[in-house]
């Protein structure tokens, strides 16, 4: 089973797993860059595929890359 939209909590994923005997994937995308988007690992953060583009975060006024945890703009290219 799939889902998407917004992020899918531990208990509800649980309960749907268990309810149709099946394992949830979870995905998120901008439907404005399909087909890029991420996957949540096990850990609930979201990866991106660099398989169909980067997206990263920038500074709002340098546009430099941002550190790890930080805030900006979402750039995807």
């Amino acid at each position: 089973l799939a889902v998407g939209g917004e992020v899918l909590s531990a208990p509800l994923r649980e309960r749907a797993e268990a309810a149709f005997g099946a394992r949830i994937s979870a995905g998120y995308m901008m439907t404005e860059t399909l087909p890029s988007g991420g996957t949540p690992c096990t850990a609930g953060h979201l990866h991106h595929s660099t398989e169909f583009g980067w997206t990263e975060i920038r500074d709002p006024l340098t546009y430099e890359p941002t550190p790890p945890g930080g805030t900006g703009v979402l750039v995807h290219t």
